[in-house]
């Protein structure tokens, strides 16, 4: 009687568990993008202050991760360059939660 028992809650938790492994990973995902994007911004500034093209900015961003570039220039003075970036999850219903595609972005400003 225990061990059918045992299986029984075992078959009632696995799919909790398997939830919450995927969610785990997505936000490790997640987490993961938002760090290289922001790393990318650092070297994406300084190759916009050496003055390269925007066509060999967004080509340079392409090669580390496929993501698009929005360049914003307010009053003349400050530039902000936004990366975006587009993720699906693994998590079955997340999408729903959240929003399908997932959108991870950052942003840096600058004086000019």
């Amino acid at each position: 009687m225990k061990k059918g028992q045992a299986l029984i809650e075992f078959i009632i938790i696995l799919p909790i568990l398997l939830l919450l492994m995927f969610g785990v990973s997505d936000y490790v995902r997640i987490a993961l993008l938002k760090n290289d994007i922001t790393s990318l911004l650092t070297d994406t500034k300084e190759l916009y202050k050496e003055g390269k093209t925007i066509k060999e900015i967004e080509e340079f961003i392409n090669e580390n991760i496929d993501a698009s570039l929005e360049i914003t220039n307010t009053n003349n003075e400050y530039i902000t360059l936004t990366i975006t970036k587009e993720i699906e999850f693994f998590t079955p219903g997340l999408s729903k939660i959240l929003g399908s595609p997932y959108v991870v972005s950052a942003s840096r400003s600058f004086y000019e």
